[in-house]
């Protein structure tokens, strides 16, 4: 994919497979495989990987899912870094929490438009997006967890590149964040761009490969510690 980092990692990867060192052997030990993660800093138009902040980045998109989650009690009650009471992983039907709130999604009272009780206009519970790309250099890639303010973007983006007639996983798209308002706050709202497209089969029937591997290793877990509610309203991570 045109890339010498990856191609270092492989090098190297073939070199100890040799010897017989395996990767796999990584979590032997009982590790549980979690994927890098980037959040928001809203206030900042920023994006945040532990403590490492950047403007931008690029990857390729191999996957990307709606997802539902919805928490009972307010983070500033929680003090947040709580699991929600109720979540679905494909934004269609519950799969976990200790508080289901309906059997279906596009049924349930809280994900109706004026159910949250904060405004009154939006919902109480949250639609977002959980995006994996990957992005050079990396062998796993990260998810980034897309808030409900920027979902039309997605929608929009996609829209554009099957005018165009590319599926979005061969397309390289670059992520930035543009400033916004609405509902009486300042936030950060994801822009997509269009780069560069793979053009050769060999390149596609690599990164299918790893598509493949990927949606075959995580495509459908998740961990609840993955959706949870911010401490600082400045830093959301759903």
């Amino acid at each position: 994919m045109g890339n010498e980092l990856i191609k270092v990692n492989k090098e190297v990867a073939n070199i100890a497979s040799e010897i017989g060192f395996d990767f796999k052997s990584n979590f032997e030990g009982g590790a549980i495989p979690r994927l890098p993660q980037i959040g928001i800093v809203h206030q900042a138009q920023m994006f945040k990987e532990g403590e490492e902040k950047f403007p931008e980045f690029e990857g390729y998109i191999l996957h990307y899912q709606r997802a539902n989650v919805y928490w009972e009690k307010d983070v500033s009650e929680t003090g947040g870094g709580t699991a929600p009471d109720c979540a679905s992983i494909d934004g269609i039907k519950p799969t976990q929490g200790e508080n289901i709130q309906s059997d279906s999604c596009l049924n349930c009272p809280k994900n109706q438009w004026g159910s949250d009780p904060k405004t009154g206009k939006g919902k109480a519970c949250k639609n977002i997006i959980r995006m994996h790309i990957l992005r050079d250099g990396d062998l796993l890639p990260i998810r980034l967890t897309i808030p409900p303010t920027s979902l039309k973007v997605v929608d929009e983006y996609m829209t554009y590149l099957t005018n165009k007639g590319l599926p979005y996983q061969i397309v390289k798209t670059k992520f930035s964040l543009e400033p916004a308002k609405g509902a009486g706050m300042e936030y950060s709202k994801l822009k997509l761009t269009a780069g560069e497209f793979l053009k050769n089969k060999e390149d596609m029937l690599k990164l299918k490969s790893i598509i493949d591997k990927f949606k075959q290793s995580f495509g459908e877990q998740i961990e609840s510690e993955e959706y949870v509610e911010s401490k600082n309203d400045d830093d959301i991570a759903y």
